[in-house]
């Protein structure tokens, strides 16, 4: 991109997928990961230097902060889902999809007085959001004694059916 004069007209924000992951990961307890993976990785190493106190005890606090408003965030998505008023990517049965079809359910959207609404343009809190409904579709799986590889793939679902529903990651249409 940087050596062609009208790539940046295809491919202006380049780098928005790999920053709004972030932002997302940086906000869950996965982001303590950081602090025990092997530091010559270079892994998430400015959340590693907050959470570490390298960067003083303002980072350090800021930084749990942040994972505490987003786990916060996070369970307050579960008991949306539970409730049955928030949806993630749309059912793989096609019995659940007609279903969906039927009662006017959307994927990535909550419900509002009867009405469904998507948050999939509320990025970055979007893929968070997102990521969370699908990983309690993935538990759900898991309580009814589908099977580890199941549960392993609807996490790795999870993940990718958020990044890549993602109107920054279709590219120029």
């Amino acid at each position: 991109r940087d050596r062609i004069p009208l790539a940046y007209l295809i491919m202006p924000f380049i780098r928005t997928g790999t920053n709004i992951m972030k932002w997302a990961s940086h906000r869950t307890p996965f982001a303590y990961a950081s602090l025990i993976t092997p530091e010559s990785w270079g892994v998430m190493q400015d959340i590693r230097d907050d959470l570490s106190g390298k960067n003083g005890k303002v980072a350090r606090d800021t930084a749990n902060a942040r994972i505490f408003v987003g786990s916060a965030l996070s369970a307050t998505v579960v008991s949306m889902v539970v409730a049955g008023v928030l949806t993630g990517s749309p059912p793989d049965d096609p019995k659940e999809k007609s279903l969906w079809r039927l009662q006017k359910i959307q994927p990535y959207s909550v419900k509002i007085w009867g009405t469904w609404y998507s948050y999939q343009r509320l990025d970055p809190f979007a893929m968070l959001i997102g990521v969370t409904v699908d990983l309690v579709k993935a538990g759900e799986a898991g309580m009814r004694g589908d099977g580890l590889d199941t549960v392993a793939a609807l996490i790795g679902g999870a993940i990718a059916n958020n990044l890549f529903s993602k109107s920054w990651m279709t590219g120029p249409n």
